[in-house]
């Protein structure tokens, strides 16, 4: 049966297990966004889930080893040893999202947004409160924003930039 399972790959080697897995007609899903490297002000993609990638495959049919052995490949993640396969509806929940991301749909940049701007949490414990944008923070990945509890007092919290839509 054909399903999803996710591979371990390692430190930054993402990338070749992907285009290997395309070499051998595996498909594949390797999801990547642009990342701003604040040193040399180039935009580059990044890894959406640095160390893993996506395989979509009938283990009995091709046999783990072959995944597993590929160069680059740490292993497939497994759950008592058992391969856990990701559900259909998460893979395209992701590829939704990275979609929407690599779009700039959705306010998954705070280039534009300048301190005092109101912002909206997509995700996470404060998903769907208003907060108001503070500043950067180094790496350019997180931001630090203030978030009024209830009316009666005002927070920082720092979040991934993702989290945050104008």
């Amino acid at each position: 049966m054909m399903r999803w399972y996710a591979l371990h790959c390692k430190p930054r080697r993402e990338q070749v297990v992907y285009e290997q897995l395309l070499v051998q007609a595996i498909e594949a899903f390797f999801p990547c966004t642009p990342s701003r490297n604040t040193r040399k002000h180039k935009s580059r993609m990044e890894a959406y889930f640095p160390g893993y990638i996506f395989v979509h495959a009938d283990l009995e049919q091709i046999g783990t080893s072959s995944l597993q052995w590929l160069p680059g490949v740490m292993g497939i993640v497994t759950f008592g040893g058992i391969p856990g396969h990701v559900p259909d509806s998460l893979i395209n929940a992701i590829r939704s999202k990275i979609k929407r991301i690599n779009n700039n749909e959705g306010g998954n940049t705070i280039e534009p947004m300048k301190p005092g701007n109101t912002v909206n949490i997509s995700d996470g414990p404060f998903a769907g409160h208003k907060a108001i944008f503070d500043s950067h923070l180094s790496g350019g990945e997180r931001a630090r924003v203030l978030l009024n509890l209830l009316n009666l007092q005002t927070i920082q919290i720092q979040l991934p930039i993702s989290q945050l839509y104008p």
